[in-house]
């Protein structure tokens, strides 16, 4: 909003729109991961209580299934406008799945309960190929690399539990992470806008690697200093 605001291209309406989260149900525009948080805010006591109980793996495959389903429906409308809100509802909602698959794990770690690793592979393969083959419909070839991912990440937190430095840094990473994804997005039109090079067609742009370790590095320092700045007003607001 400020970056448009001092290049003279702000709109007060578009921009409210965008700000309220609004626009991304509306046209598919501003920050998706946001505008899905508040209406999930809202669902998440339902689910949570849904999955108080001992068959809560079974409830979370039956709400899984139901999403992504909920999701491939091709739903038509005569008003432009509703279709396009339709289509944004099950975009977003077809992320939810990730969410519920996490809240049911939630408990197996919080006790100490050990998870099958094989099991989450599978589950989030299968989840990650039914939402982008049957909700995006952008038939990925990049779901071959769920699998050793996922491996990796579980290799390293099983056996790295000696070295606190590499938890200390997760911890870090998660803290800042909405602050984060909200600079990843935003950024890469300011660096485009103010770096010389781009303006220049500089070669040392090809590729874009650039732009990604400019935004990565500005993004994470970016996204530090705003949660330095806002997490002691949002502590003393909760404990209000």
């Amino acid at each position: 909003m400020f970056f448009y605001l001092c290049i003279g291209e702000f709109d007060w309406r578009h921009e409210l729109t965008v700000f309220s989260t609004a626009g991304f149900w509306l046209w598919h525009e501003g920050a998706w991961y946001v505008a899905l948080l508040l209406p999930l805010y809202l669902l998440t006591p339902l689910v949570y209580k849904l999955l108080q109980n001992d068959k809560r793996l079974l409830i979370s495959i039956i709400l899984i299934i139901s999403l992504v389903s909920v999701c491939m429906l091709n739903i038509k409308c005569v008003n432009g406008t509703t279709h396009e809100i339709f289509s944004n509802l099950q975009w977003a909602f077809g992320r939810v799945p990730s969410f519920v698959m996490g809240m049911a794990i939630a408990p197996c770690v919080k006790n100490g309960i050990k998870v099958n690793y094989l099991l989450i592979i599978f589950c989030s393969l299968i989840t990650y190929v039914s939402i982008h083959q049957f909700v995006s419909k952008d038939a990925p070839t990049q779901w071959c690399l769920v699998p050793p991912v996922l491996a990796v990440m579980i290799f390293l937190l099983n056996n790295l539990k000696n070295f606190k430095w590499f938890f200390v840094i997760i911890g870090w990473m998660g803290a800042i992470s909405l602050e984060s994804y909200l600079a990843n997005i935003y950024l890469p039109n300011i660096v485009k806008f103010y770096f010389v090079p781009y303006k220049s067609g500089c070669q040392i742009l090809y590729g874009g690697y650039l732009e990604y370790f400019l935004v990565g590095v500005i993004g994470i320092a970016l996204a530090w200093g705003i949660h330095s700045l806002s997490n002691p007003i949002v502590y003393r607001l909760s404990s209000k």
